[in-house]
């Protein structure tokens, strides 16, 4: 249960029976992210914690205490006006309703409803919503890094994919003419007056233009500023120029560019056309520049192939959808007919209004199964940029559609046999090491904290093998068995009846053969294939549909 907290006279908070209001808690993932009525109306100060990690805080974890800081600070940047103008202004509008508003249906609720323009949700609630999400997770890239009080206790390593023994950074694209084989290792310091005073010979870069261009090179993590008109931007281009030298050699996937603006970006994606930086998609739809008009991301989507399953999903959502507006098109009429007396009765309003609920449910039911299928297709156009382009308050919306352009898929290749069989029809396959590979797996999974069993299914081809993996996983599990595959385990064979004291609960670890997990999903696939043997047979997965199947059902 969610835990309300107010601030002591020291600073730091402590536990209550009562808080200052109903949206006053410990935890920030449980904190409302727009203000309720009792919050704006509360004449208690707001806890406003310090940045400083020298001053006290509730919170012990370095993690913790920054982004519950910065989540606070940042929410009250927002709203803090925003409240304070409402708890002076709200008392003074207890009037009654004119005539001319008194027969507006509202379903039961009274309250009042504020209009503020200038306060745009898509600018802010993504963000706060994934620092809620990383107070959950625990999940920040490079803190060791970006903490005050972690920072400079070790020597910072080169990017990750500079590290290969022999990985050298081409310096070409930004030396003069006269000078083509320009090279620095990723293991110098930005100090090294060898290097630097190369750089100062080799390129038109000044000083403190070369020290910032081979931090970032040679460190995983940079920062650098200055003063504006000291060309923070042009070593921005030259760096991109530089890393796409060394795509290939360093197996680089899209660089993603990010400003807060969406003016600074355009400047910054027209300078690395105006350099030869052609390929380039840009996230959102808020570009005003001509330059980058046919770069925006719903352009490529369209020009992207989609394959004949998302194209029938796109059709027949698109059909669904024209056939729900128009329904909620009736339903505003006959809504209308009420308005005007020409219908009465609360019964039937409340009536209509639950009908026109569900029609709209339907709807973004409907639309959330076109954005998935529109990510889909952004991702592979984004896999074939070269840059990448999107503010910060995009960022955070796009997190998910970037997570999927990541591999998500892993083989494992073994050199262990798959058992005897005891018949030859080929529907009697297994492999122990597999099993218990799956097995310590979906344990590793488990105990990262970060999915339960619910969220993993395990297939397999073959019912011997199913049969082996649930006598195995049981022991540690909650484990599901289709009712088609405990058939087919009877069918085979392996089992001599039903097994009708198999959990019933919907939630467990999920154990299926790839033909009866059609129409399902997980968030997590793991695939058993069997098959190893000297006579190097697979049996029926040489067949391309039927491999192909395995792999669409994952």
């Amino acid at each position: 249960m969610a835990q309300p907290w107010r601030e002591d006279r020291c600073g730091s908070p402590s536990r209550c029976l009562k808080a200052r209001h109903d949206n006053d808690y410990i935890d920030i993932s449980q904190i409302r992210i727009f203000p309720t009525a009792e919050e704006i109306a509360s004449q208690c100060p707001e806890f406003l914690p310090s940045i400083d990690f020298s001053s006290p805080h509730f919170l012990v974890d370095p993690l913790k205490r920054y982004i519950d800081s910065n989540y606070r600070l940042l929410r009250h940047d927002i709203f803090g006006p925003v409240k304070e103008l409402l708890r002076r202004t709200v008392p003074s509008l207890d009037q009654k309703l004119p005539s001319s508003a008194r027969n507006v249906y509202c379903a039961g609720v009274e309250g009042l409803l504020v209009n503020l323009p200038e306060i745009i949700s898509a600018t802010f609630k993504p963000v706060l919503e994934r620092l809620q999400r990383i107070s959950q997770t625990g999940g920040l890239r490079f803190q060791h890094w970006i903490l005050p009080i972690l920072a400079g206790q070790t020597r910072m390593p080169p990017p990750a994919y500079a590290r290969r023994t022999g990985f050298q950074f081409y310096l070409e694209s930004i030396a003069k003419p006269i000078l083509a084989n320009l090279v620095i290792s990723p293991m110098v310091s930005a100090n090294d007056m060898g290097v630097t005073s190369k750089l100062e010979s080799c390129t038109e870069l000044d000083p403190g233009q070369y020290q910032g261009l081979v931090a970032a090179l040679t460190r995983e993590f940079t920062l650098i500023q200055g003063p504006p008109g000291t060309g923070e931007s042009y070593l921005g281009v030259q760096l991109v120029r530089i890393l796409l030298r060394s795509k290939s050699e360093a197996h680089l996937g899209p660089i993603i560019i990010i400003c807060f603006t969406n003016h600074a970006l355009d400047q910054f994606l027209e300078r690395l056309i105006e350099v030869g930086v052609h390929n380039v998609v840009r996230i959102g739809s808020q570009s005003q520049s001509q330059t980058l008009c046919d770069k925006i991301l719903e352009g490529s989507r369209n020009s992207t192939p989609k394959t004949r399953l998302e194209n029938a999903t796109i059709a027949k959502a698109y059909s669904q959808l024209d056939l729900t507006v128009r329904s909620i098109e009736g339903s505003l009429s006959e809504m209308r007919k009420v308005r005007n007396g020409e219908t009465w009765g609360k019964q039937f309003q409340a009536a209509l209004a639950g009908k026109l609920v569900g029609k709209l449910d339907q709807a973004e039911s409907l639309r959330q199964t076109l954005d998935e299928v529109h990510q889909g297709v952004d991702c592979r156009a984004l896999l074939t940029a070269d840059v990448i382009g999107i503010t910060a308050t995009g960022l955070a919306k796009a997190t998910k559609m970037l997570q999927r352009m990541h591999d998500n898929g892993y083989w494992l290749n073994h050199p262990y046999l798959e058992d005897d069989q005891d018949d030859g029809n080929g529907r009697s396959c297994s492999n122990e090491w597999e099993v218990q590979m799956a097995k310590a797996l979906v344990g590793h999974i488990i105990r990262q904290g970060a999915y339960d069993s619910a969220d993993i299914a395990v297939l397999t081809p073959y019912t011997r093998q199913l049969r082996k993996m649930r006598a195995a996983m049981r022991t540690e599990f909650e484990v599901l068995l289709s009712v088609r595959d405990e058939v087919e385990l009877v069918r085979d064979g392996l089992e001599t009846k039903v097994d009708g004291s198999r959990s019933r609960r919907p939630r467990g670890l999920r154990l299926l053969t790839v033909d009866n997990f059609q129409g399902e999903e997980a968030k997590i696939v793991v695939i058993l294939l069997v098959r190893s043997n000297l006579q190097k047979t697979v049996g029926f997965l040489f067949t391309i549909n039927r491999i192909n199947v395995l792999l669409s059902r994952a």
